[in-house]
Order: C-alpha cells, then sequence, then structure tokens
C-alpha cells in the first residue's frame, strides 16, 4: 500500500503576511480622521458633563445647607466665570460667605480648567454678555444670576456655551434650578 503524503505549510507565507498588514494601515489611515473628530467630541462631551455636574455640586451644597470654612455661607454657593470677556478657558466654584452674590478671593472652593481646545464660547440671556455668576441659594430654593460687580439681573435662564472645533453644546439654568444640556441647533 502506497501512502501518499500531503505536502502542506503549517503558517503564513511571507507575502500573506505582507497583505493583511498592508489593508490594515490602510483602514488605520481611513478611520484616523474619524477617531480625531471622534475625540474632540467626546472632549466637548466630558467638558460639558463636567460643568453640568459643578453646576449640581453647588446646588446641592446649597440645598444641604453645607458648611464652609465651619459656617454654612449666607449668600449660598455659586459657579464664576472668571474674566469680563468670552471665550473662557475655566471657571471656579465658591462659597457666598458674605451674601455680596459675587466671589470673592477667600470663598474658592475650586478653580476647574477645561480641557484642551474647549472653550466658554458665551452666555446667553445676559444683558451685554456680562453675567459672571451663578448662585444657588437655600432654603427658598433660590437661584441668583448675576453681573461681575454682584448686581442681579432678571432673566428666566441663561445659556452657557461650550465649543470645540465648529461643535457646541448649550448648557441651560433656569430660575428653577433646572440644568440640562443639548446640542446646538435646539434646547431640549
Amino acid at each position: 500500500m502506497t501512502r501518499y503524503r500531503r505536502n502542506s505549510k503549517n503558517g503564513f507565507t511571507f507575502v500573506e503576511l505582507m497583505i493583511v498588514i498592508a489593508v490594515i494601515s490602510i483602514l488605520v489611515l481611513i478611520s484616523a480622521p474619524s477617531l480625531k473628530e471622534l475625540n474632540k467630541k467626546m472632549a466637548l462631551h466630558t467638558s460639558a458633563t463636567e460643568l453640568v455636574q459643578n453646576l449640581r455640586r453647588v446646588q446641592e451644597m446649597a440645598m444641604s445647607a453645607q458648611e464652609f470654612n465651619g459656617s454654612i455661607p449666607s449668600g449660598g454657593y455659586g459657579i464664576w466665570l472668571e474674566a469680563d470677556s468670552f471665550p473662557k478657558t475655566s471657571y471656579s466654584l465658591f462659597a457666598d460667605s458674605n451674601d455680596n452674590k459675587k466671589y470673592d478671593d477667600t470663598e474658592l472652593i475650586e478653580s476647574v480648567v477645561l480641557e484642551e481646545g474647549i472653550e466658554i464660547a458665551d452666555v446667553t440671556s445676559s444683558p451685554s454678555g456680562s453675567l459672571m455668576h451663578v448662585i444657588f441659594k437655600a432654603p427658598d430654593p433660590e437661584v441668583i444670576f448675576t453681573k461681575a460687580d454682584g448686581a442681579e439681573f432678571s432673566t428666566w435662564m441663561i445659556l452657557i456655551l461650550l465649543s470645540y472645533g465648529g461643535e457646541t453644546i448649550f448648557i441651560e439654568v433656569n430660575r428653577a434650578g433646572l440644568i440640562y444640556t443639548s446640542p446646538a441647533g435646539g434646547v431640549s
């Protein structure tokens, strides 16, 4: 009886490996711009989520009458947008200990720097774009919007616009204390 041996090789040839590497390289090159755009969108959404969480954090601090430096701040807790013009790349959380409706150097809880490339592009519904503070005050609950000098102004709500590379997200804060986000083009 004659046995036939199959002449087979286990593994891949060099040419087959080079073809697979070439195909993978082409796919990576095609998808690279999409990944960069995805990273921009993720950074924008992460920064928007962090700002909303910090707004809710100071709101919770006010509603729970949390102490700051041994006492409950009579003016509540708030967010300070830090500059007289837009765009901004940071904001601060503060406790309004002296009830002057603005941030003072001794009231800092935390400064937050936005991710690289992210900006607070504008705050709408404020006179001449001069909104500087969003303050939450217990026990009512009360939401106060003030200018840089602490002067209040009446508006039902504000929109904070975060942007990065042409992409924009709105963060809405209204007098009832509701805070939420929506993409540019409409408030949900």
